[in-house]
């Protein structure tokens, strides 16, 4: 006889459910730049997520599979790290259900919200909801109707657009007015406490910079500058915030003075007491992001904070700036026609003791008519933290030949393509062998079994729902036997992950697959080093003392994973 529960009424969302189907679900949450100042907490991650999970914990036909969190993202674009990987997570068949708290956590651009709510879930097969918005595209009855979600989207979409707008106009009328917007104060200046649209003079290190410009003056260069003050014990703009204070980050607990720096101080009209903003901008309104603008449109306002050095030392400076600019331009071009090859190893190169990417380095050897010898570049890597501050920031000296760092690791990469074609022959000798084909046959079966038994799990699942809302279960029972099959489901999925990842590596597909043979065999004809094949291949390249080249190359896992497959198999064949 059935047992009555004490439950007289259920409170049970109006959506519907294929019958015995439970969707592998998906929390998704995001925090924008703009939200981060909220100060009660309200829309925080937390708070999206702890929502989100009650919706899916009183519903046995969602079970949470993964957490996302976009923290600190924008929702004009979807060019977020988590909701990337989530995608990945769907395209892999490991998610098929997406929860929000409402739309605008989900995207706040009208065309790409709608697009993927529109096309590429329905073409993925994916379910998703929106709780605040009682959205929910698998239920023909909810509330909300594919115009009303569009306009919803357009709303959220002006929305952003309008704030933007507001947060634009505001700031440009801050830099009109000559009030300082940056977040931080350049380096001899501080924010005024009364103040903090206003920069007051940084005793402890307006002196430092007028030292910059004296030695500038007096004909030293900007690394000597550099040297000078690390050798002084002077710490430089970023370390010194740090220090204060001011940065939290710990990656600036150490840096020294460079060159660039130094550049970056002499040219800067800040410290004659004129505001120069406006030389970049981000904002929405155009759909412009990070948007560097000339000069002409810069907002100077001259006059409106104590200057540090004077305006004539300043354009001294700038002369002499200008006429090293020139000068390396006219060297530059002199040998123009010698041409300026691509650079093949650019971000790709570091220095192995101080983790810095190494600077290309142009040399030009003039003819010599006397032997008949027409004028030739050459190319060089240099490590530049050394090469500012010598020992004091990195090891020793490293000066490499580009044409030695080529064919180092063309014959690195020559030599993996080999290997590859060795491996890829034994994996298929292995593959046809009868043994391995009795595996194959075996694993299919043992898959089948499990995967019988998950659906067995699932019809459980949505038989014990029935029950429950029919009063035969009480709320004990329910999810004592839900949290039971849930997990017997867990446990048998794993099972068939592990089974499908054998019969794979026995399978035709599995050397096709493998990124490590795909990869190479890309470039299986190419008779040269090129940047793409690099970037494909190599990870990154290491110079280390007495310009040792160390190569790290990409796939090392996919590699690996045909060893142990070739291992497993000879043991299978052997036994």
């Amino acid at each position: 006889m059935a047992r009555k529960s004490r439950r007289q009424n259920i409170d049970t969302p109006a959506m519907t459910t294929p019958a015995g189907k439970v969707y592998k679900t998906a929390v998704y949450a995001r925090l924008s730049v703009e939200d981060s100042g909220k100060q009660d907490g309200g829309d925080s991650i937390e708070n999206q997520v702890y929502l989100i999970k009650q919706f899916i914990g009183e519903r046995p036909f969602l079970n949470l599979t993964a957490v996302y969190s976009d923290n600190g993202e924008t929702g004009v674009n979807f060019d977020r790290p988590q909701f990337t990987k989530m995608m990945d997570d769907v395209k892999a068949k490991k998610i098929d259900c997406i929860v929000v708290k409402d739309l605008s956590r989900f995207g706040r651009n009208y065309i790409e919200t709608g697009n993927y709510l529109e096309k590429i879930f329905p073409f993925l097969g994916i379910r998703f909801i929106s709780v605040n918005d009682n959205y929910d595209n698998n239920d023909p009855d909810s509330t909300f109707d594919s115009l009303s979600i569009s306009l919803k989207s357009l709303i959220n979409d002006v929305y952003a657009k309008d704030i933007s707008r507001k947060v634009t106009a505001a700031l440009e009328t801050k830099q009109q007015n000559g009030e300082f917007i940056g977040s931080h104060a350049a380096y001899g200046y501080l924010k005024s406490p009364e103040n903090r649209h206003k920069l007051v003079v940084d005793e402890a290190t307006a002196s430092v910079v007028r030292d910059i410009f004296r030695w500038k003056l007096e004909g030293m260069g900007n690394n000597a500058i550099a040297r000078k003050l690390n050798d002084m014990g002077v710490l430089a703009p970023s370390r010194y915030r740090y220090e204060k204070g001011i940065v939290k980050d710990k990656r600036y607990a150490n840096v020294l003075w460079v060159g660039t720096v130094i550049k970056s101080i002499l040219l800067n009209p800040v410290y004659t007491g004129c505001l120069s903003q406006g030389k970049q901008k981000t904002r929405l309104l155009q759909g412009l992001c990070n948007e560097r603008t000339t000069p002409d449109k810069w907002v100077i306002v001259p006059d409106t904070h104590e200057a540090i050095v004077s305006a004539e030392t300043f354009a001294a400076v700038g002369e002499i700036l200008d006429g090293i600019t020139a000068a390396y331009h006219e060297k530059a071009g002199k040998y123009a026609e010698l041409g300026n090859p691509e650079n093949l190893f650019k971000r790709i190169i570091r220095c192995a003791d101080c983790g810095t990417n190494l600077t290309r380095y142009k040399t030009v050897k003039p003819p010599s008519p006397k032997v008949n010898k027409p004028a030739k570049v050459y190319f060089h890597y240099i490590c530049p933290t050394y090469e500012i501050n010598q020992t004091r920031a990195c090891k020793c000296k490293k000066s490499l030949n580009e044409e030695v760092l080529i064919d180092t690791v063309w014959e690195t990469i020559k030599a993996e393509m080999d290997l590859c074609a060795d491996t890829v022959r034994l994996v298929q000798k292995i593959q046809k062998n009868s043994a391995a084909k009795s595996k194959v046959k075996t694993v299919r079966e043992q898959t089948a079994e499990v995967r019988r038994k998950i659906n067995r799990c699932d019809t459980l699942l949505s038989s014990l729902y029935d029950d429950y809302t029919e009063n035969i279960l009480t709320e004990a029972e329910y999810l004592f036997a839900r949290a039971k099959y849930r997990e017997e489901k867990r446990l048998l999925q794993l099972k068939e992950d592990e089974l499908i990842a054998v019969s794979v590596k026995h399978s035709g597909n599995f050397v096709e697959e493998n990124k490590w043979v795909t990869a190479l065999l890309r470039f299986n004809n190419e008779k040269q080093l090129t940047r793409a094949m690099l970037a494909e291949l190599v990870d990154h390249v290491t110079v280390a003392e007495n310009n040792r080249i160390g190569v790290t190359l990409k796939h090392r896992d996919e590699y690996e994973a045909l060893l142990n497959f070739i291992s497993e198999s000879e043991a299978v064949i052997s036994a």
